[in-house]
């Protein structure tokens, strides 16, 4: 039995990010346009590591994307650039404090029911 009480290593009540495998495919898509490059994926990647499950915001830097999946500064902010222009990701402000959002159509953490609410925070991302 795991912490939760439930066999096995899953629980029901464990938040999760859920990939939408069709809407994802628009990435895909814009990747072979070349309006993403594939380095724009690998950022992905590791930003959805990095999703604060309870508010949907991801708070690091650029420097610590670039650092972590070792490429340079300018790199790294070229290809949050094109996630931004494409609305994979948003950038806002809480608190005086920067942090991004990925777009909820494309990628859902945490409880389904939550869906509306961040899809709507996303959008103001961009108002």
């Amino acid at each position: 039995m795991n912490a939760n009480g439930m066999r096995g290593g899953f629980s029901p009540y464990e938040v999760f990010t859920m990939v939408y495998h069709k809407d994802t495919g628009k990435v895909c898509e814009s990747i072979k346009k070349r309006q993403l490059q594939p380095m724009d994926a690998a950022v992905l990647l590791f930003l959805i590591t990095k999703v604060d499950l309870s508010t949907s915001r991801i708070s690091v830097g650029v420097s610590y994307i670039a650092e972590s999946i070792g490429v340079s500064l300018d790199r790294a902010q070229q290809s949050i650039k094109r996630l931004r222009a494409e609305f994979v990701l948003g950038k806002g402000l809480k608190d005086g404090v920067p942090y991004y959002m990925l777009n909820p159509h494309y990628f859902h953490t945490g409880h389904t029911d939550l869906f509306p609410k961040r899809a709507k925070a996303f959008q103001k991302l961009f108002d």
